[in-house]
C-alpha cells in the first residue's frame, strides 16, 4: 500500500507510518515545525510568523485561511489567551450582559442585551425579559441598603496601560415609550442628567472617582394637575455610576466594567433631590411596571483622543435601547436546574455556569470558561476571547483515535428532577457564524434517546440501546435531509452523566458535545471533513416534559453558542 508523503522528502507522514509501526516523517509538511507541535501538521506556514513554533501563524490573511489554517489567538504559547486584536477604544469589551438580583438574590440572574455596533451606537435589546422592579423601589425608598440592582456588565478582553488616564462626560437619558423621541404632546416623562468622572490604569485594574460637581438634571413630568419642565443644578455631588474591578469569578477576562444606574440616586443625591422638590417627581416614574427607552451618551474630554469604549473591536459613544421593567418572579423548577458552578477546593471561585474542555494541546485537561447569558428561551454563551476547540482533537474523538480528553461542556447544578424522566438529548453543530444552515455550510445534528433515574444524590443516565441516530446535512452528497443520516445506533456509554461534588451530591451536568467516546458501528467516516478551521454554532437540547431544563429556575430549551475551530 502506497503511503502518503505529504511534503515529497520520501518519508511517509506521521500519522499513517506510525500506525503502521514504520520510521516516520517528523515534518510532514516541512515547515520547520515538528508533528507533535504542528497545530496544522499538513499544512505548510508557507513562510508566515510563527514566534511560538506551534505551527499556528501569528498573522493569517484570506490567502492563508483558504489553506484550513487561522490565526494563532496565542503567540507566545503561555497558555493565556490574547486579545481579539486591535481596538480604538480605552476599553474593549468581549461580552455585554445585564446582571439582576431578582428579588434581592444575592446571586445574580444573567441577560442577553443582544448587543450590535451600528454608526458608533451600541444598539441593545432587552427581548422578552424585564428588570425587576421591587429591588429599585426599595433603593428609591432607602429601604435597600446592602441590596444589588441591575448593572450594565462589560466583560472587558484587556486593560488600558499603566498610567493610561482620561475624563469621560456621560449624558444619562430616560424617556417613556419605545425610541429615543421624546414627545410631551403624548405624555411621556424624561429624566436626563449629565455629570463627568475620571479613570486611572494601574495596567492590572482601572480606578473610577467623579470629582465634586453640579450635577444638571432635566425634568419632564406631570407634577399633580400640571406638566412640568425643570433644569435644576444639584450642587456639589459625586455620582458613583461606574465601577471597575479584576473579576477573579471569571478567569480569563482581566476587567469588569459595571455601569450602575441607580447609584445615582445615592443618599447625597436623593437629600438633594428632596430639597428641590424633585424626589417625588423623579422617584415617581418606578410607581409601577412600565417600558422605557435608554439613551447613555458617552463622551471622552481628557484629550486622548480615542473613545472610550467599544464591543468587540468596534467603538461607540451612545449606548440606547428599550428596556422593561415589572415585578420578576422565579418560578420553582422540579428540572435540571443550571446555575452557578459550586467552589472547588482545588481551584478558584467560578462564577461561570458553563465550561468546557477546549482539548487545547498541551492544555492538560484545562477546563475554560464560557460566560452565559439569558437569551430569549436559550442560555446563550460566549467563548472566552482567542478560546477555540482543536480540529485535531474533534477528528480524533469521532475516529477514536485517541484516548484523550473528549469535547465537553460542564453546567452547573443546582436540583436535580425527583423522579424518573425520559428525555431526549441532542447535539447540532453547524458550520459558520449562527445555528441556520446556509449554502456552503455543513451541518450535524445527533440524536439520543435517554432515561433518568434518581439515585441517591446524583441520579443515573442511560441510553436506550438502538434508539440514536447522527443525521449530516451539506453540499458534498448530504444536501438532501436524510441522505447521510445513520440510524439506529447503539452508544455504549452516556452523553449526559452528573459530576458528584466530595460530598456526592451532583453539583454539575456534563454534556458530551459528540457523543462518540467508544467505537460505533455504522459511522466508519461519517465525519470525514466535517470539522475545519473556522466558527461552528453548538446547540444543546434536553427535550422532555416542559420544565425540564432551567437557567436558575427560567424555564430554557437548550443550551447554545459559537465555538472557534482550528
Amino acid at each position: 500500500m502506497r503511503l502518503t508523503d505529504t511534503d515529497g522528502d520520501h518519508w511517509a507522514d506521521h500519522r499513517e507510518s506510525t500506525a503502521r509501526g514504520m520510521a516516520a516523517d517528523l515534518d510532514d509538511d516541512d515547515d520547520g515545525v515538528t508533528d507533535v507541535m504542528d497545530g496544522y501538521a499538513l499544512i505548510s506556514l508557507g513562510g508566515l510568523t510563527d514566534a511560538d513554533g506551534d505551527g499556528r501563524p501569528d498573522a493569517c490573511d484570506a490567502a492563508c485561511q483558504a489553506t484550513g489554517m487561522a490565526v494563532d489567538f496565542d503567540v507566545n504559547n503561555d497558555g493565556l489567551l490574547d486579545t481579539l486584536g486591535s481596538s480604538e477604544s480605552s476599553f474593549n469589551a468581549h461580552a455585554i450582559a445585564l446582571s439582576d438580583h431578582v428579588d434581592g438574590r444575592a446571586k445574580p440572574t444573567f441577560y442577553s442585551l443582544n448587543p450590535i455596533v451600528e454608526d458608533r451606537v451600541l444598539k441593545i435589546d432587552l427581548s422578552n425579559a424585564a428588570i425587576d422592579l421591587s429591588p429599585i423601589q426599595a433603593i428609591l425608598a432607602g429601604e435597600g441598603i446592602g441590596t444589588d440592582s441591575a448593572r450594565v456588565a462589560f466583560l472587558l478582553d484587556r486593560v488600558p496601560a499603566s498610567g493610561r488616564s482620561g475624563r469621560l462626560k456621560l449624558t444619562i437619558s430616560l424617556v417613556d415609550g419605545e425610541d429615543a423621541v421624546f414627545g410631551a404632546e403624548i405624555s411621556e416623562r424624561l429624566f436626563k442628567t449629565s455629570f463627568e468622572v475620571d479613570w486611572l490604569s494601574d495596567g492590572t485594574s482601572v480606578s473610577f472617582l467623579a470629582p465634586i460637581q453640579n450635577q444638571v438634571v432635566e425634568t419632564s413630568a406631570p407634577f399633580g394637575p400640571f406638566w412640568v419642565d425643570a433644569t435644576q443644578a444639584i450642587e456639589d455631588v459625586q455620582p458613583a455610576i461606574i465601577a471597575a474591578r479584576v473579576p477573579v469569578e471569571y478567569p480569563g477576562y482581566p476587567l469588569l466594567l459595571e455601569f450602575d444606574l441607580l447609584a445615582l440616586f445615592g443618599e447625597g443625591l436623593i437629600e438633594k433631590l428632596k430639597a428641590a422638590n424633585l424626589y417625588d417627581l423623579v422617584t415617581g416614574w418606578f410607581d409601577d411596571v412600565s417600558d422605557y427607552y435608554l439613551v447613555v451618551e458617552l463622551a471622552d474630554i481628557g484629550g486622548a483622543g480615542e473613545s472610550f469604549l467599544g464591543y468587540q473591536g468596534q467603538s461607540f459613544d451612545r449606548i440606547q435601547g428599550a428596556i422593561k421593567i415589572q415585578e420578576v418572579a422565579l418560578g420553582v423548577s422540579n428540572g435540571f436546574d443550571l446555575s452557578l458552578q459550586a467552589v472547588d477546593a482545588s481551584s478558584a471561585q467560578s462564577g461561570f455556569t458553563l465550561s468546557v474542555n477546549p482539548a487545547l494541546a498541551g492544555s492538560e485537561g484545562l477546563s475554560q470558561g464560557l460566560f452565559a447569558v439569558l437569551c430569549g428561551e436559550a442560555l446563550c454563551f460566549d467563548p472566552l476571547p482567542g478560546g477555540y476547540l482543536s480540529k485535531e482533537g474533534l477528528i480524533d474523538q469521532v475516529g477514536q483515535s485517541s484516548a484523550g480528553p473528549a469535547a465537553a461542556m460542564v453546567a452547573g447544578l443546582s436540583r436535580l428532577p425527583e423522579s424518573a424522566e425520559n428525555l431526549t438529548y441532542r447535539v447540532t453543530w453547524t458550520e459558520g457564524e449562527d445555528g441556520v444552515r446556509a449554502e456552503g455550510e455543513a451541518m450535524m445534528v445527533m440524536t439520543v434517546p435517554m432515561t433518568f433515574e434518581p439515585e441517591d444524590s446524583t441520579g443515573v443516565f442511560a441510553v436506550i440501546a438502538g434508539g440514536a441516530s447522527f443525521l449530516r446535512t451539506d453540499n458534498g452528497g448530504c444536501a438532501a435531509a436524510g441522505s447521510c443520516e445513520v440510524t439506529p445506533l447503539s452508544l455504549q456509554s452516556s452523553p449526559v452523566s452528573p459530576v458528584p461534588s466530595a460530598d456526592g451530591d451532583a453539583r454539575a451536568l456534563q454534556f458530551n458535545l459528540l457523543p462518540v467516546t467508544t467505537p460505533v458501528i455504522g459511522t466508519d467516516g461519517y465525519f470525514d471533513g466535517f470539522f475545519k478551521a473556522g466558527p461552528y454554532h453548538v446547540r444543546v437540547e434536553l427535550d422532555g416534559r416542559a420544565g425540564l431544563l432551567s437557567y436558575e429556575q427560567q424555564t430554557i430549551t437548550g443550551i447554545e453558542g459559537r465555538f472557534q475551530v482550528r
